[in-house]
């Protein structure tokens, strides 16, 4: 009840995370390139503050997670999702999508 989650698919606009945080909220932020993920990323009350890895009271939630130079994108992104997961306390899952609030958009066809 306290997290709004917001999943943007290749080719989605949406707000900056220093933007959505404005107001003293949280934003976690995963980015997914072609070729590469960005390291998880924080930002609280307009202000970005940078991977979320240097922050001890976060580091709970992945000192079991295993990440070595070869690990997969696909690999990675989970781990990236299940931290956030644990985090929020939901994951996203068939419970997720069918949650009442959920918003979906997508743009026109051509």
């Amino acid at each position: 009840p306290t997290w709004t989650h917001i999943l943007t698919l290749t080719g989605g606009l949406m707000l900056s995370a220093e933007e959505l945080s404005l107001g003293g909220h949280r934003v976690f932020q995963i980015v997914k390139l072609v070729e590469e993920i960005e390291p998880l990323t924080y930002a609280i009350d307009g202000v970005s503050a940078g991977e979320i890895f240097p922050y001890e009271e976060y580091s709970p939630y992945w000192e079991d997670i295993k990440y070595t130079p070869t690990t997969s994108l696909a690999a990675e992104l989970d781990q990236y999702l299940v931290i956030m997961g644990r985090l929020t306390g939901r994951f996203l899952d068939r419970d997720w999508l069918a949650s009442q609030g959920l918003l979906g958009e997508l743009p026109p066809t051509r």
